[in-house]
């Protein structure tokens, strides 16, 4: 992975043994973690929400009025939280990436509650997300 740098203005050209020019970037994915292109080493976060946003509307697309509430919650919980955790016990977080991944925590909860009963939805929450935000933290 070749990145710019924050000050660099220009960059020299650099070719493979083809004579091919390699681009630079400013992020790329490796092992299915982005990283930044940064003085620091910094991943970005914005895929894998996506990528849970993604999977939270499958999912309640699928099966919301077909399966009960506690089967769309162990869903959610099982298929879903694993992809937002997913690399970030090797990236490091700042305050900024905590409160992002605190936001994603409350609109999935904001979500949850036009569906599901507010008792099984506070259960939910102090259970399963909350322990999942202790893992956000530095």
């Amino acid at each position: 992975m070749h990145s710019i740098q924050a000050k660099v203005t220009a960059c020299c050209k650099l070719e493979s043994i083809n004579g091919d020019n390699i681009e630079w970037v400013s992020s790329c994915r490796y092992l299915g973690v982005w990283l930044m292109a940064s003085r620091h080493f910094k991943c970005d976060f914005s895929f894998s929400k996506k990528s849970f946003f993604r999977a939270v509307n499958a999912i309640f697309g699928k099966v919301l009025h077909i399966a009960t509430e506690d089967t769309v919650l162990h869903l959610i919980a099982t298929k879903c939280i694993p992809i937002l955790l997913y690399g970030l016990d090797v990236c490091p977080l700042n305050v900024a990436d905590n409160r992002s991944l605190d936001f994603v925590q409350t609109r999935l909860l904001m979500k949850l509650g036009a569906y599901l009963k507010l008792a099984l939805l506070t259960l939910y929450s102090n259970a399963v997300l909350c322990l999942t935000s202790s893992l956000f933290r530095i």
